[in-house]
């Protein structure tokens, strides 16, 4: 069946709906995101209690997601601030790969 995963061992059978819905995409977006700016934290060398100020330029497939980040995941990584903004100026500004079809820039400041 389209959309479904279907596996089974002697008389159980096990099926799954693997169809990715709008909200879970987003999710998965948001969840690859973070883990991308957790990346960029460790490579720039900061302590797990440094508080950062993002700013993400706004990109069409990941501005839902982005606006989960801001609410629910930026307290998680220390964001005391996260803006999505329309241009990027910051000479700091590096790329983020969200995933193989989606990148942004975001520039990652600590904050003393």
């Amino acid at each position: 069946m389209p959309g479904w995963k279907v596996a089974n061992n002697g008389s159980i059978t096990v099926a799954l709906d693997v169809t990715l819905s709008t909200q879970l995409r987003e999710e998965g977006l948001a969840r690859e995101f973070v883990n991308r700016i957790q990346n960029l934290r460790k490579d720039k060398g900061f302590e797990v209690t440094d508080k950062i100020a993002l700013s993400v330029l706004t990109h069409a497939e990941i501005k839902n997601s982005l606006i989960t980040i801001k609410i629910i995941f930026a307290p998680k990584f220390l964001a005391t601030s996260l803006e999505i903004v329309d241009s990027m100026q910051s000479p700091e500004a590096v790329t983020v790969v969200v995933d193989d079809n989606i990148s942004t820039w975001s520039p990652l400041i600590k904050l003393k």
